[in-house]
């Protein structure tokens, strides 16, 4: 399957506001139950496991921030104290993700790009970032990746779907079986059809500078890339 270039609905800075809204609660359920948040939290509790510390964090494309809810509700059951820095570009995106979970002790939303961290080097324990890798085109993704590369003491941790046949059957599923809204049933089996292959993910984090990157393929739906 060829990688499609083409953009998805809530790309749109102008989008409903009711439709993200809509969105929101699909995509979180579809984290919940496919395992969007589980691939995240098996690579911290690796890192934890090996003495590694994760208490400071940031998530670059942080959308509507159910990944940082979920990495604070982690950390609170090994009776860590995580925060996590939520950066997003999207205005209305922000401006919900802040009323529904401003108020989580540890979270903290602000405006910014991935493509320039408000961070210094090595600023956050583990930057991590889900669903967001496949929004860019390759130039713009090695940049990322660099940044991510260059704020974090011990790895990126990068979360995507993947490129692939099946792939887009079970999420083309999903979307017409499950999802209520015309963005996640639009948006769905587009994300997969612009969603880089493992080998692919690798060669754009060799290029952005990584040391020892390695992806892992969960299923046969989301790969996670970590450096080392």
């Amino acid at each position: 399957m060829m990688r499609l270039v083409a953009r998805e609905l809530i790309d749109d800075p102008d989008v409903d506001r009711a439709a993200l809204v809509a969105s929101a609660r699909g995509i979180e359920a579809s984290n919940r139950r496919f395992g969007g948040h589980a691939v995240v939290l098996r690579e911290l509790d690796r890192l934890r496991r090996a003495g590694v510390p994760v208490e400071r964090l940031v998530d670059v494309g942080a959308g509507f921030g159910d990944l940082a809810e979920a990495v604070v509700s982690w950390g609170r059951r090994y009776g860590c104290s995580v925060e996590v820095l939520c950066i997003d570009h999207h205005p209305t995106i922000l401006d919900l993700a802040r009323k529904q979970r401003g108020t989580i002790p540890g979270v903290t939303f602000i405006a910014g790009e991935g493509c320039s961290l408000p961070l210094q080097e090595h600023g956050a324990d583990v930057a991590l970032s889900t669903l967001t890798l496949h929004h860019l085109e390759p130039c713009d993704a090695v940049v990322m990746l660099r940044e991510l590369r260059r704020v974090s003491r011990a790895t990126p941790i990068v979360a995507d779907l993947v490129r692939g046949v099946v792939p887009y059957v079970l999420v083309w599923l999903w979307s017409r079986l499950l999802a209520r809204d015309r963005l996640n049933r639009h948006d769905g089996p587009l994300s997969v059809r612009r969603a880089y292959t493992p080998r692919e993910a690798l060669a754009l984090a060799r290029e952005a500078g990584w040391h020892e990157p390695r992806v892992r393929v969960t299923g046969v739906l989301r790969m996670v890339l970590t450096d080392g």
